[in-house]
């Protein structure tokens, strides 16, 4: 499965927020061509500003520091 690092608008602070590893099942894109991510069931539509494909390495090393996740 691929993650990303989403830079959106949060939709409780109201500021630009960065969600890391983001499942890519979260995002999706609108018939306007906008991609959209699901932050949860009450928010799932909030906007995508940058989408950024989290490094294979990256993840490796979550998985070998959090062996629980």
């Amino acid at each position: 499965m691929k993650f990303y690092d989403v830079l959106a608008i949060s939709p409780i602070t109201g500021r630009e927020t960065t969600f890391r590893e983001t499942p890519a099942c979260h995002l999706r894109v609108n018939e306007d061509g906008e991609m959209l991510f699901r932050y949860n069931h009450h928010f799932d539509r909030v906007e995508v500003i940058t989408a950024t494909l989290v490094p294979e390495q990256r993840l490796k090393n979550l998985v070998n520091e959090y062996p629980d996740l």
